[in-house]
């Protein structure tokens, strides 16, 4: 108890405590089995730790899983993001002017369209992104057991978001001309 007592920094030996007040604060301490708090927050800590944790598995994911390697699903989320980017954006600037009805798909049976309202239509890229993604999500299910069927799934996708972009430019292009 003497040692540490002589090694305690005190910059005036007047109002350091007596070292029999010190044994009997550390043996308080010691019995009553307390910490001392130190002011870290442990919580904020792992916080942090568990941000870290979620950041590199995202990282290990996209750098080292070969799925992310290949071509066809980047181009497949950005075909997929843009064709239906273009088309909201579409409907947004050119919403007043577009007819109540507006015709969707071409029966040949009775040679005429069918018609769908204007309101009804803003649901069709928001389907389109999420079929896109929930597609996405089971293609990188799927790339564990067989990659080239993912390649093929991919593929078609992207020509499918091809034909999507053509037939948007083809609506609107036929709207503009009627």
């Amino acid at each position: 108890m003497e040692k540490l007592y002589q090694k305690l920094p005190f910059k005036n030996k007047k109002l350091a405590p007596d070292k029999y007040e010190l044994a009997t604060i550390i043996t308080k301490l010691e019995s009553d089995d307390t910490q001392i708090d130190l002011g870290i927050k442990i919580k904020k800590d792992n916080e942090i730790k568990k941000i870290k944790r979620h950041t590199r598995t995202w990282f290990r994911i996209a750098h080292i899983n070969p799925y992310w390697k290949s071509l066809s699903p980047v181009a497949m989320i950005i075909l997929s993001v843009c064709s239906s980017g273009f088309f909201i954006y579409l409907l947004i600037t050119q919403y007043s002017t577009l007819p109540a009805q507006i015709p969707l798909l071409y029966n040949q049976g009775i040679h005429s369209w069918t018609y769908i309202s204007k309101d009804e239509i803003l649901i069709i890229p928001i389907v389109h992104l999420l079929l896109s993604f929930i597609f996405q999500n089971i293609n990188m299910v799927i790339f564990k057991f067989d990659r080239r069927l993912v390649l093929v799934i991919n593929n078609a996708l992207i020509l499918f978001n091809i034909i999507y972009l053509l037939e948007i430019i083809e609506i609107y292009i036929m709207l503009v001309v009627h």
